[in-house]
């Protein structure tokens, strides 16, 4: 009695098992027919709330410039500690870490006899403008649902799926539920496949082109000049970063990624051509600048913002810290290669390429 007993449980088990699979298929399929029914413009009316928490916590690049060199020792562990810990955590102990190597680093230029005082206390002060509003936005954001999703805390993930779309728009949209059973499905078809994977599974089978792909597309963004746009004017840049939402949707990320490095190839051959002829001439200058906004430009509206929609899409959803991580990594150590060699090609006192 007792065997048939238990028979029965099991056999119930598994068919409230198969009926749950069958729900989360079945409004996952939801969640995607919605998604993809959604234009850009009913996209940035659903997800407001989900844009101003991006543009909150990517206000933390901007320490990029002064922690680059502290950063390069710390991302391989992140990938692991976001795994463990989730996003929030891990960003906001993060950011605390770069406030105590700020007093650190502090202290010790302080101690050092210095004629010029104000000289290095200005750039010491400006930097604590940026890291205590980065934790307050931590603290205060929805963690990730695709993180809380992967550690079985569905109606958390519910609950931070809800905090990042608008209920003016919730039937264009597909609904909490819906979203969480679309990653839901996505998660537990990438478990079977990734279970207990590591950095090493980056460059096996699938996931080495879905790492290839990641890396070339950051290493890409930068080798293609974007050091030459430092001086170039900002609402160009934010213009072109506009122009490519509704390109994206149009000419997918192949053609535009391609065929913005085709516009920046041609636009900077001919400053290169340009280059050619009398220093001193005025013509020349302002022809050079000119084409110079004209790759600004064409960078801000293809190449520079895509890659951030690349990146993150191309790895599976449990080896996506991890790509990113190896992504991130090979993009800081090209920085220092074209953060070397530019000054050199530029400057009259060294190879004086023009």
């Amino acid at each position: 009695m007792d065997h048939k007993s238990n028979a029965h449980d099991d056999e119930k088990h598994v068919n409230q098992s198969q009926v749950s699979e069958k729900e989360i298929a079945d409004e996952a399929r939801i969640a995607t027919t919605k998604e993809h029914g959604l234009t850009v413009r009913q996209g940035l009316k659903a997800y407001r709330k989900a844009i101003g928490w991006s543009i909150l916590l990517s206000s933390a690049v901007i320490m990029e410039g002064y922690d680059t060199i502290l950063l390069h020792g710390k991302l391989p562990l992140t990938g692991y500690l976001v795994n463990m810990y989730g996003n929030k955590k891990v960003m906001t102990g993060a950011t605390m870490m770069m406030i105590a190597f700020f007093i650190a680093s502090g202290v010790l230029v302080g101690v050092q006899p210095r004629t010029d005082q104000w000289g290095w206390r200005i750039p010491f002060a400006i930097q604590w403008v940026w890291p205590i509003p980065i934790i307050f936005v931590c603290l205060f954001c929805p963690e990730s649902p695709t993180w809380l999703v992967e550690h079985e805390r569905e109606l958390e993930a519910e609950k931070a799926v809800s905090r990042l779309q608008s209920s003016s728009s919730a039937h264009n949209i597909p609904s909490p539920r819906e979203t969480v059973a679309l990653l839901s499905q996505t998660n537990m078809i990438e478990k079977r496949l990734t279970l207990g994977a590591g950095y090493l599974e980056c460059f096996r089978g699938t996931n080495r082109r879905r790492t290839e792909i990641a890396v070339g597309t950051w290493v890409t963004q930068q080798m293609c000049g974007p050091v030459l746009q430092t001086y170039a004017i900002y609402a160009i840049a934010f213009v072109g970063t506009v122009l490519s939402w509704p390109m994206i949707n149009m000419f997918g990320r192949r053609t535009i990624f391609l065929g913005g490095l085709a516009g920046i190839f041609v636009s900077l051959l001919i400053v290169g051509f340009i280059s050619w002829g009398p220093a001193s001439s005025t013509s020349v200058s302002w022809a050079i600048g000119a084409f110079l906004l004209i790759f600004t430009f064409i960078y801000d509206s293809t190449v520079g913002p895509l890659t951030y929609v690349i990146v993150p899409e191309a790895p599976s959803s449990r080896l996506r810290h991890k790509t990113i991580v190896i992504a991130r990594n090979m993009y800081n150590i090209t920085c220092i290669w074209t953060g070397v060699i530019t000054p050199y090609m530029l400057n009259t006192t060294a190879w004086n390429w023009g």
